[in-house]
């Protein structure tokens, strides 16, 4: 079963548990998302994209060797540089809304899948959300990801992509009732979100592969991500 199959079954599920009103509250969030149209103001195909920094949440700690390897050959101890990574390489960049989120756990597991594809055409992997330090570790290993998954503590890179958004009292509500406390779990003080989104960096910092969708079910086709890359590599 590929991701978009997956996604679909999950949709199902879910949809079939939730009761109504709670499914209306996210089809009235998705719709609201939609009417501000940020795929529209984001980055484009062919776009330059600015470079940035995140922290290096895993600096003095325990983690995978294959993560730690990775940090430890392409960047500074206490910073991730797109910069640094697209020296090695093109970057496959994936934001995703939270480790809570069922379908961006199913995404987060089919890119797992996905890796060794995805490294073959020399493409580097860096999922991004704005989960708090503990939480964005905590969903790398808990999941048991062997890519590297960042915390955009301050929301400059979301902001940057075009994609953070301020969640509505209702869909904020909602997530509390099923014990999802946006303000702790991000260790903010605003309720926000990003929306999913994947982007293929090449090493020019061009965009050559963008996807957006308000609709947070919906998301990127690996095979289309493998196939740009690909592409770039002849």
């Amino acid at each position: 079963m590929n991701l978009q199959d997956e996604l679909k079954a999950q949709r199902a599920r879910l949809d079939a548990q939730l009761p109504l009103e709670v499914n209306q509250i996210i089809e009235d969030t998705i719709l609201g998302l939609k009417q501000r149209n940020p795929a529209a103001k984001g980055p484009q195909t062919g776009d330059i994209i600015e470079d940035f920094t995140l922290p290096n949440i895993y600096w003095n700690r325990r983690v995978d060797d294959k993560i730690q390897d990775f940090i430890s050959r392409t960047q500074s101890k206490g910073e991730i540089q797109l910069s640094k990574l697209l020296a090695n390489g093109p970057v496959v960049l994936n934001f995703y809304r939270g480790g809570w989120c069922p379908y961006c756990d199913v995404e987060l597991n089919a890119l797992q899948k996905a890796l060794p594809d995805i490294e073959a055409h020399q493409g580097q992997l860096v999922a991004i959300s704005v989960e708090a330090p503990e939480q964005a570790i905590n969903t790398q290993t808990t999941k048991k990801l062997d890519y590297l998954v960042l915390s955009d503590v301050d929301c400059k890179v979301a902001e940057q992509f075009g994609i953070l958004f301020d969640v509505n009292p209702n869909y904020d509500e909602m997530l509390n009732s099923f014990g999802i406390a946006l303000k702790q779990h991000n260790d903010t003080d605003k309720s926000q979100l990003m929306i999913p989104a994947t982007y293929v960096i090449d090493t020019d910092r061009r965009v050559s592969y963008a996807f957006l969708d308000e609709d947070f079910r919906q998301r990127a086709d690996i095979h289309q991500i493998i196939d740009t890359l690909k592409r770039l590599r002849y």
